[in-house]
């Protein structure tokens, strides 16, 4: 296929030729168009110009769409029933995957509800510290920090930590009595005084 797009185009870039040159010597050339490109990358140790690879694969792909436009000869049927067969292959593991995908679709609608169901409970910091202290006993600061914080994103919706959480989370941090902080690990304290 390659060499008949160098036959068919003889006025293309030299650079594009070089790269459909080298192309026509590998034999496991991927059909996917990212896999393509982190191919080509890595075959020519980083020196081929992205851009040339991404008029490459486009030129790869017209190709392909005039020959199933204009009915192929034997030899391209020949090809194109194996990628047919890879097609379906590929159909066959979608349909395995689907459902798959379908299930973070569900788990985002049920932590919704979850979450419209818990709107009117505020987000305690003393009550998450303390419980992640009782199931670890002893945990580093930034380790508790970390599952606080990811806990709070959580209620909040949020995606990333801002500077405002965790200076948050340091003054309710100060405001339990129970829990001693020492060389950056937090534990609770053996003998609580009420």
């Amino acid at each position: 296929m390659i060499r008949s797009i160098l036959d068919m185009q003889p006025n293309m870039k030299p650079s594009h030729k070089h790269l459909l040159e080298r192309i026509s010597n590998y034999n496991n050339v991927p059909r996917k168009k990212m896999k393509f490109m982190n191919f080509i990358m890595s075959s020519s140790g980083g020196r081929a110009n992205r851009k040339e690879v991404e008029e490459v694969w486009d030129i790869i792909e017209t190709y392909k769409n005039n020959q199933k436009g204009n009915g192929a000869n034997p030899s391209i049927q020949k090809n194109s029933d194996t990628v047919k067969e890879t097609k379906d292959e590929e159909n066959a593991k979608r349909k395995l995957l689907e459902p798959d995908v379908d299930i973070p679709a569900k788990k985002k609608k049920l932590n919704v509800e979850t979450v419209e169901d818990t709107a009117f409970e505020k987000f305690s910091f003393q009550e998450k510290i303390l419980s992640t202290l009782n199931a670890k006993g002893s945990i580093s600061l930034k380790k508790l920090q970390k599952k606080v914080l990811n806990a709070y994103l959580k209620y909040t919706g949020e995606n990333t930590v801002t500077p405002k959480m965790i200076k948050k989370f340091n003054k309710k941090l100060k405001k339990v009595r129970i829990i001693e902080v020492t060389d950056e690990e937090v534990k609770l304290m053996e003998n609580i005084e009420s």
